[in-house]
């Protein structure tokens, strides 16, 4: 469908709208299409309402935002009234585990976004952004200069996108401090160290880039899970104190110095609940009575929730941090981290009642953190998915087929496909997860070590028929996607379909391996050794390339060696499998002392995912 618009009747606000996304989408100033025609209207949140007839369509908006996303209805061939209960509606992009998008695919997510409503971006960036006269931030790690950044500011304004910049000012600042060039602003591996005046230069060179590479007043400060406050060089500096009382004192410098730049700050609220007793997830807390008074009144708050399946729970928390006084935005969590695939099963089962909560309690500013949590090492673009969604459930549109008409038209893939890949993170099926159940993860038997075995053996203990549920799910999804093995707008499914064929012949490897080994079956373990495992071997290769391709497409190459060396152990690993099999074959050694070490009980899993947690059992030795 060609959309036709037309500068004498459109709005002048829309022109960098049209003109950005005509780059992209069937959108002129002439030919023959649908006709295009806007009306601005007044509405305190987010509103779009588009008729068509006739071949014209006009749509009424409150917003650029929000005409982009009537926009996208049209292109859908959607219309009707969509009206959010929010201001701002949108993502928070991870950059600073491992994954540095492109800028060009960065613009690609941004006319994504504008096309399904969204209106704000946070770029999380602990270190990876390129500040004058620090050479270790971003070094290796693809940062962002402040051209590009400006770049990107420039082209989300033409989209109606407030690009807004999420540092760290306090904690997660590790990946720096590394380096010995910050031992005079280093508390701990983790965090700055307060009361010293270097990290207060540092902290007001971060906020001159920040205020001068994008054009929003506001900034993210961050502050969040500071656990390890003042027990490094603080400690030994000033003495043991509250750990209360040493960010307070933080956090009114750093509002001072954002201040001074006119710069708006907001900061994740855990420690604020942490300050109360009883940890963060607590709707009952109750603050100390002065809690309120320590916190600048320029100081938002985020109550960020990526885990919790009740609205209610929701709600009380919300209500909860009402009692501080303060402006509150939610954010949410679009499963992106710990997956090799977005998570549509534990995404949809936390946004859908957060969302409904903060409609209720009326917060005006919601956006969806897309974490890259142990390495960045999901397929992001599939991530797409649940931002469509997310925005067409806060726009008050809930029916899926709407989403997959709106999702094909906007980002050019198979929304029920993309879906579909999804199950690949809880192979056992969804019906076995228990409500506060961590998922069974495929990236823990990829990673699994083939000897030790420390990801199998759990899940086992967890669900004793995890094996064969795992393969009839892996062999209906190897059955069902390959027709879409072509797509990759969405997250690419050469990618998703190698990833579950390497998991998989690496599973049966070891279900066949501690079979075999327990009747000391030497024909079987002789075709372990010299054709299983070879063809495992080459599987892996085969996802390794796919990885390698779909990385380079949306992403910088720095950070890809973490996942590549992590891979290639794997491929060395069974090799060695294969090796010491037919050294107990020919009688070079008589027993494989991995396989005779029972896993005990893990009473919980362990390996949620982490690489350190299933690779090794000497991971921090």
């Amino acid at each position: 469908m060609k959309l036709i618009w037309q500068r004498n009747n459109t709005p002048e606000e829309l022109f960098p709208l049209l003109e950005t996304l005509s780059s992209e989408y069937p959108i002129s100033e002439s030919g023959n299409g649908t006709i295009l025609s806007f009306k601005k209207v007044e509405s305190d949140t987010l509103y779009v309402n588009v008729a068509s007839k006739d071949g014209k369509a006009l749509i009424s908006y409150s917003s650029v935002a929000a005409a982009a996303r009537g926009i996208g209805m049209v292109l859908s061939g959607l219309q009707g009234e969509n009206k959010a209960t929010f201001e701002t509606v949108g993502i928070m992009v991870d950059v600073s585990r491992n994954m540095v998008m492109t800028v060009e695919h960065f613009k690609k997510w941004l006319r994504r976004l504008a096309l399904s409503g969204g209106n704000i971006v946070f770029i999380y960036a602990e270190d990876t952004y390129k500040m004058e006269d620090e050479p270790f931030f971003g070094f290796g790690r693809g940062g962002y200069t402040m051209a590009e950044l400006q770049e990107l500011d420039r082209y989300a304004i033409s989209l109606g996108i407030e690009l807004v910049g999420c540092i760290q000012t306090l904690a997660h600042m590790a990946q720096v401090l590394q380096w010995p060039a910050y031992n005079k602003v280093k508390d701990t591996e983790n965090c700055l160290l307060v009361g010293a005046d270097a990290t207060y230069k540092l902290i007001e060179k971060m906020f001159d880039f920040w205020s001068q590479a994008l054009s929003s007043r506001r900034i993210h400060i961050g502050m969040d899970e500071a656990h390890d406050l003042g027990r490094g060089k603080y400690l030994t500096l000033n003495g043991r104190k509250p750990t209360w009382e040493i960010m307070t004192a933080h956090l009114k410098k750093v509002e001072v110095l954002a201040a001074e730049r006119g710069l708006k700050p907001m900061i994740w609220s855990d420690m604020f609940f942490t300050h109360a007793g009883g940890g963060y997830y607590n709707p009952n807390a109750e603050f100390p009575i002065d809690t309120a008074d320590e916190i600048p009144e320029s100081v938002s708050l985020v109550y960020w929730d990526y885990y919790n399946r009740d609205a209610e729970f929701y709600a009380k928390m919300i209500r909860c941090h009402r009692k501080l006084g303060r402006n509150i935005l939610m954010g949410s969590g679009l499963w992106t981290w710990y997956r090799w695939w977005y998570d549509p099963w534990q995404s949809e089962r936390t946004i859908r009642p957060c969302i409904a909560a903060c409609q209720q309690e009326k917060v005006r500013e919601i956006f969806f953190t897309m974490w890259k949590d142990n390495g960045a090492y999901c397929c992001y673009d599939s991530g797409l998915a649940g931002i469509v969604l997310a925005c067409d459930l806060c726009y008050g549109v809930d029916d899926k087929k709407l989403t997959s008409k709106r999702f094909a038209a906007v980002c050019h893939a198979d929304y029920d496909a993309v879906i579909l890949a999804g199950r690949m993170t809880i192979p056992m099926g969804y019906e076995l997860v228990q409500e506060a159940s961590p998922v069974i993860n495929p990236v823990t038997l990829l990673w699994d070590d083939p000897l030790s075995g420390i990801g199998y053996g759990t899940c086992i203990q967890m669900v004793p028929d995890f094996v064969s549920r795992t393969l009839r799910q892996y062999d209906e999804l190897l059955e069902k996607l390959p027709e879409f093995c072509d797509s990759n707008e969405a997250g690419s499914f050469s990618f998703a379909i190698s990833l579950i064929n390497a998991v998989r012949q690496k599973l049966a490897i070891r279900e066949a391996l501690l079979a075999a080994y327990a009747v000391k079956d030497r024909t079987k373990l002789h075709n372990i050794a010299y054709a299983a495992i070879p063809a495992a071997v080459a599987a892996l290769h085969t996802f390794e390339a796919e990885f390698r391709k779909q990385w380079l497409a949306a992403a910088r190459p720095q950070g890809m060696e973490c996942i590549q060396i992590r891979n290639a152990g794997v491929a060395v690993r069974l090799e060695e499998t294969a090796l010491r099999i037919k050294e107990f074959l020919d009688g070079t050694i008589d027993s494989i002392a991995e396989l005779e070490e029972p896993l005990p009980d893990i009473n919980g899993f362990l390996s949620v995912g982490r690489y350190d947690r299933v690779a090794m059992a000497t991971a921090n030795h």
